[in-house]
């Protein structure tokens, strides 16, 4: 018992204590001083996730916005989301990596890895560094559409053929996609494949196609994009094609007066001898030559309505998932990814890549895009 405890009441009352009514204070003031003192143990042990019975982890899962309520979680899952949240709150949509792994390192007990089909480092997740007023950037870089229709199916009507005979799905495609290429035959001379695109703007913009090829002999083609109207406004160029997928890249700058269609176009004058295998053309209005690879398989604008983009990314996981993982998967990546962003989850026993979901575009106000 305290000194302070012990002259309780003042001391003017200690002197005749005939009914012990002082000592009777005494007991009383260190039974309540006993029961704070386990009070405050037991309120210790309600407020630690790691030992409060379930009815208040489930209060504190409830008072915390629980965004996965939905999923039946185990007590030990339930107990980890509880010091997770916060920390899951902090890092929604701002980066896909850090946020998915940290999840599903807890909830599922297994380091998960973020893979860009694309590539490309700098593209389309990576956050960049926010100074406002000078290059503010929320989410990844801005990806621009595929004007081109058909982007992986030549045989299609859209891709005008002159001497060119197209085989469909002949071949696998470029990693990491691993989708079937078309063999296009070319060995007449002359040959030549071209697609022609309506970009809002073509006067003094600049355009970058691309396109994978590889053969089973070397050899070269002319890599054309040129203004439909004008055949001096164009950039052409040779490409000498390999035994390996290549990813080739073209630019042209129209000129200011530029109107109408812009032609994406291959073509070999002498004959291409040999079998040669294409996948996944784009021609966008961007001078990125890293721009990544957007398929399309409908009709292409440029970028006034969705399926015209591509953010994506895969979840790779160490091992094959159970059904609850996957779907507990899911739940983590449906709420921690950014917004307007697509996955897809690749386990060990995936032959391949699977396709990307295209997306939309918010837009705030008239041409504002949140990511």
């Amino acid at each position: 018992m305290s000194d302070n405890e012990k002259n309780l009441p003042p001391k003017i009352y200690h002197q005749n204590d005939p009914d012990s009514i002082l000592d009777l204070w005494k007991t009383l003031a260190s039974q309540i001083s006993d029961d704070f003192r386990s009070f405050i143990a037991a309120y210790d042990e309600l407020v630690d996730p790691d030992t409060a019975p379930m009815i208040f982890v489930e209060l504190m899962l409830r008072q915390l916005g629980n965004p996965f309520r939905s999923y039946p979680l185990t007590d030990t899952q339930k107990r980890k989301l509880v010091k997770l949240l916060i920390p899951m709150y902090n890092q929604k949509g701002l980066g896909k990596e850090k946020g998915i792994v940290t999840a599903a390192r807890f909830l599922l007990g297994m380091e998960v890895e973020i893979v860009d089909p694309h590539a490309y480092p700098e593209d389309g997740w990576h956050v960049g560094v926010s100074e406002i007023g000078l290059s503010t950037y929320s989410g990844g870089r801005r990806v621009y559409c595929n004007l081109l229709k058909w982007t992986e199916v030549f045989s299609e009507a859209d891709w005008i053929k002159s001497l060119v005979t197209i085989t469909p799905q002949v071949i696998t495609g470029p990693t990491p996609w691993g989708r079937d290429a078309d063999q296009l035959d070319m060995s007449t001379p002359g040959a030549l494949i071209y697609q022609d695109a309506t970009p809002l703007l073509a006067a003094n913009q600049p355009f970058t196609a691309s396109i994978w090829l590889k053969a089973d002999m070397p050899g070269t083609l002319t890599f054309v994009i040129q203004s439909v109207d004008n055949p001096l406004d164009q950039t052409e160029g040779i490409v000498a094609v390999t035994s390996e997928w290549q990813r080739f890249v073209a630019q042209h700058q129209c000129l200011p007066n530029a109107a109408g269609d812009v032609r994406f176009l291959l073509k070999s004058d002498a004959g291409f001898v040999g079998a040669l295998y294409a996948w996944g053309a784009q021609m966008v209005r961007s001078d990125d030559p890293d721009t990544p690879y957007a398929p399309r398989t409908d009709d292409a604008d440029d970028c006034d309505r969705p399926g015209a983009w591509a953010f994506h990314f895969f979840i790779q996981t160490p091992r094959i998932l159970t059904d609850d993982e996957r779907d507990l998967l899911h739940e983590i990546a449906d709420f921690m990814k950014p917004a307007h962003t697509h996955y897809g989850i690749l386990e060990p026993d995936d032959p391949g890549f699977v396709d990307h979901w295209e997306v939309g575009v918010s837009e705030v106000g008239v041409n504002t895009y949140v990511h």
